[in-house]
């Protein structure tokens, strides 16, 4: 990853780590983050995976976005904070499984 992409990554485990322990941030990197966004494996929709990746690694506004799906800024916000949501849940669920399986 290029710095900036990790600088962005690391914003973005942040974000959704705001909820949980500081162990919990400890438990996520920029790698997994982008992984998580790319694979798809906390079921993201087309349009929110589309959302985070472009606040998150391509620096663009709800705005910018919003103009280029033809939806309102306020359509992407949630969008963006239904996938937030969802990356929550799964890492909540990944943390979880690993507890029970020690």
């Amino acid at each position: 990853f290029s710095p900036a992409a990790v600088a962005v990554a690391a914003c973005l485990s942040v974000c959704v780590c705001v909820s949980y322990s500081p162990s919990d941030i400890d438990a996520i990197d920029c790698a997994d983050i982008s992984c998580i966004i790319s694979s798809n494996q906390c079921q993201l929709s087309e349009d929110e995976r589309f959302v985070l990746k472009s606040i998150y690694f391509h620096d663009m506004t709800q705005n910018e976005i919003a103009e280029i799906l033809g939806l309102n800024s306020t359509a992407i916000g949630k969008r963006k904070h239904d996938g937030l949501n969802k990356i929550r849940h799964y890492i909540a669920k990944q943390k979880q499984d690993r507890l029970v399986a020690t």
